[in-house]
């Protein structure tokens, strides 16, 4: 269908542009939040690629398995948004291996709830797959990434706002 082919077509575009993005944060390692960017944004790649075959394979078995490719990418960029935020923004000394830890759980989390959804319905809470759309809606695990998700970004949105305030003081 054109509708799945023009999805697909945004989505691959958005890759590739992340893909340029991380490659050239990539070369610029030494700046505050460079190396957080590139994590992000080859994480929004694999995102974003993933979803788009996920809109051109027939099956939903396929459907499925890319859609489970793409959270990996959901559930790194989140954090590495905040870790870049933090970097960027002076923040960088709260950055422990405790807090990478803790910021880890939430995600890896995520993944279990959707690669074990076969046996313990907790990612697609039991949904009905012969619904065309069943991979758009989701049960609690579904929805901890989504919160998760948001917080990651809001949080990093108030120091960068933060940040905004202070350097129009000086």
């Amino acid at each position: 269908k054109m509708t799945e082919l023009y999805y697909a077509t945004l989505l691959g575009f958005s890759g590739f542009v992340s893909l340029m993005v991380a490659g050239t944060s990539w070369k610029r390692r030494p700046m505050p939040g460079a190396n957080a960017l590139t994590v992000m944004m080859f994480a929004i790649c694999v995102w974003s690629c993933a979803y788009a075959i996920s809109w051109l394979v027939p099956t939903r078995l396929d459907k499925l398995f890319w859609l489970s490719l793409a959270y990996i990418g959901v559930v790194v960029s989140s954090p590495a948004f905040l870790v870049m935020t933090l970097q960027f923004t002076g923040y960088a000394r709260w950055l422990t291996r405790r807090l990478y830890f803790v910021l880890a759980i939430p995600g890896l989390v995520v993944l279990f709830s959707l690669w074990t959804d076969p046996w313990l319905a907790t990612f697609f809470g039991g949904l009905d797959f012969s619904d065309p759309e069943f991979y758009l809606k989701g049960g609690p695990g579904f929805w901890l990434g989504v919160s998760y998700s948001y917080l990651m970004f809001f949080f990093p949105a108030l120091f960068l706002i933060q940040a905004f305030i202070r350097s129009r003081t000086v």
